[in-house]
C-alpha cells in the first residue's frame, strides 16, 4: 500500500519537475535582458530539477539510487548558482546590459 502512494507521489513530483522546467525554458526564449534570462535559466531549473529526483527516488525505492539522486542534487546544488553569477558577472564586465533581440 505505501508502495503504491510512493509511486503516486514520484509521479506528481516528476510531472511538477517537468511542469518547472518547461516554463524555465520558455522564460529564456521569451526574456529579452541578459539577468531576466539569466534567472529565468537558474531558479526554476533547479526547483524542477529537485522535483524530478525526489520523485524518481520515490519511485525507484532503492538506498543506492538515493544515493546517486542525492549526490546528483548536492553537485547540481553547488555548480548552478556559482556558474549564474559567473554569467552575470561576465555579462556586468563587458557592459552588456542592453536588451537582447533576437532574429
Amino acid at each position: 500500500m505505501i508502495a503504491v502512494v510512493f509511486s503516486w507521489v514520484g509521479v506528481a513530483l516528476i510531472v511538477m519537475g517537468t511542469l518547472f522546467t518547461f516554463v524555465s525554458a520558455i522564460g529564456v526564449l521569451q526574456f529579452s535582458d541578459v539577468f531576466r534570462r539569466q534567472h529565468a535559466a537558474a531558479k526554476p531549473q533547479m526547483a524542477g530539477y529537485l522535483c524530478l529526483a525526489i520523485g524518481l527516488a520515490l519511485m525507484m525505492q532503492s538506498l543506492l539510487w538515493t544515493g546517486v539522486l542525492l549526490l546528483a542534487v548536492l553537485l547540481q546544488t553547488l555548480t548552478a548558482p556559482v556558474s549564474a553569477h559567473l554569467l552575470g558577472h561576465a555579462a556586468l564586465r563587458l557592459d552588456y546590459l542592453h536588451e537582447v533581440t533576437d532574429e
